[in-house]
């Protein structure tokens, strides 16, 4: 059976597999990993960060080397395995920064089942715990599409399989290899494909064997895309949702923002000018958490987010000359967003407080500075840096590049920037042909510049422990470089720990996201 490659064991972790500044622990020794380490590097967490993403990741390491790497029998290693993907699942840190995470418990709580299946003699337990199993795995497979993790996925896919056939659903069983076959296929999967045709023409029991398996690849589609800059003028409706959740001191808040806005791009002399015009001045500015009444008005607020964007003039070859009067536009945008601040803001004591703290806030955030550098990424990300790139599908490619800071808007640092053409879409919901292409792309602060950056702003007696990750989907038209879907989410954590024992009791932790959506209409 195929099982999807356990993660890297890492005492030094951060969200998932993203880069993390501290809090740290001693590097793993050079001798066999024990038991006895990562109840060490949990240990440490617990009383240094016991929010932190860091620990997660150490409890979901410590769980899978109990089902691979540790001794001692399956009775006394699972309900270890599974104390410890409960007390992640359980985390108020989950409801966060956790989405990339999710698909990895799923994953680890169907390894559980399975393991779990093949631990005693009795028939009856074997049955309901693979029952188990496969319920686990289609959420799992669900899981890996919504983060975007399609050669796990299509993995997935091929374990459900393999498990419908061990309770005797054969049909069911080829029904699933063979849609694991069509995600392979799809994604641009080669080895997966490769495997899974193998293990089919063995279940058909086909004597062609492998000679037989190598002609069904003949046909595999190896896939490319040229992505081209030939924008033409047009006009669009454009939707931008927002998505705030953080968690403060164990406390989850959430807030929504919405607008709609009218695009257009027209030419001008040298180029292209993008201009956009808010559809109405009544807009959510995701600043006051959702589930708060009058009696019990919120004790935190947002940032507010930037729901309407400059203009920017684009050279005939699609480079961005420049982001037009942010002065004046920040100006404009402030006033307007402080009308709905006051407007929307909750009744209670507490409120005026709130307020001011959310105008100051959106000062902050929609500094000219700050909105030039944020349209430029943002142009750059949807646009410039895909002019001309030929993507061969399903390969990973990097690149590094200054980007602004999850949680610190003013502040861009060196990001290293992993990025991969995933597979051709519909530009619109609604459209038949797949005529768009998809990009998925991820960036993590690097380690050096991050460590220098919180060097800066740290304060002796209290360190700074600082880890986020950034992914992108973008879709776009291949042939004009016309953006369709602009899906951007953050996540980042904070500790403002006190330096020396129990640290974390005397600091203060955040963990925060933001979701955003910008999806277009032509």
């Amino acid at each position: 059976m195929r099982v999807r490659g356990l993660i890297a064991i890492s005492l030094v972790v951060g969200i998932s597999s993203c880069t993390a500044s501290a809090p740290t622990v001693p590097e793993a020794p050079q001798r066999p990993l024990r038991t006895a380490d990562f109840e060490s590097a949990i240990a440490t967490f617990e009383r240094t960060a016991s929010q932190s993403p860091a620990l997660l990741s150490a409890r979901l390491d410590y769980a899978n080397f109990l089902l691979s790497g540790a001794t001692g029998t399956c009775a006394q290693r699972l309900p270890e395995a599974q104390s410890q993907l409960d007390r992640v699942t359980a985390s108020h840190a989950t409801e966060v920064l956790f989405p990339d995470g999710w698909s990895e418990a799923a994953e680890l709580e169907y390894r559980i089942l399975l393991a779990d299946a093949a631990c005693g003699d009795d028939p009856a337990r074997r049955q309901h715990k693979l029952q188990g199993a496969v319920q686990v795995a289609r959420r799992a497979v669900s899981l890996y599409r919504d983060e975007f993790d399609y050669s796990s996925m299509a993995v997935m896919q091929f374990n459900l399989s393999v498990i419908e056939r061990m309770l005797g659903l054969n049909v069911a069983a080829v029904t699933a290899l063979q849609s694991a076959i069509d995600m392979a296929r799809e994604y641009g999967l080669h080895d997966e494909a490769a495997a899974d045709y193998r293990l089919l023409l063995d279940w058909q029991h086909d004597e062609g064997g492998a000679q037989h398996a190598a002609a069904l690849m003949q046909d595999f589609p190896t896939r490319s895309t040229t992505l081209k800059f030939n924008w033409s003028a047009s006009d669009a409706t454009v939707t931008v949702e927002t998505n705030h959740v953080r968690n403060w001191q164990g406390d989850i808040s959430r807030a929504r923002a919405t607008r709609t806005l009218q695009r257009q791009v027209r030419t001008r002399k040298d180029g292209w000018l993008i201009s956009y015009q808010p559809s109405s001045a009544d807009f959510a500015p995701g600043v006051w958490p959702t589930g708060n009444t009058d009696s019990h008005p919120p004790s935190t607020d947002f940032r507010p987010s930037l729901l309407r964007f400059p203009a920017v003039a684009v050279s005939r070859t699609g480079e961005l000359k420049a982001v037009i009067d942010t002065a004046k536009f920040a100006k404009r945008v402030s006033a307007e967003t402080e009308s709905q601040i006051r407007k929307r803001a909750p009744q209670g004591i507490q409120v005026q407080e709130l307020v001011n703290d959310a105008i100051v806030s959106m000062h902050l955030a929609f500094d000219p500075k700050n909105i030039e550098t944020e349209t430029r990424a943002d142009y750059n990300l949807q646009t410039a840096m895909w002019i001309d790139a030929t993507l061969q599908q399903g390969v990973p490619y990097e690149t590094t590049a200054s980007l602004p800071l999850p949680g610190f808007s003013l502040l861009s640092i060196n990001q290293r920037i992993q990025f991969r053409y995933t597979h051709a879409v519909p530009c619109t919901r609604g459209a038949a042909e797949a005529a768009c292409v998809e990009i998925v792309v991820h960036a993590r602060p690097e380690t050096d510049a991050l460590a220098a950056a919180l060097d800066a702003m740290e304060e002796a007696d209290h360190p700074l422990h600082y880890s986020a990750a950034t992914t992108w989907r973008i879709v776009t038209d291949p042939k004009t470089l016309t953006p369709y879907v602009f899906d951007e989410r953050r996540y980042w954590y904070l500790s403002m720990g006190a330096s020396g024992p129990a640290s974390s009791s005397n600091g203060q932790e955040v963990i925060e996201s933001e979701h955003s959506v910008r999806t277009a209409s032509y």
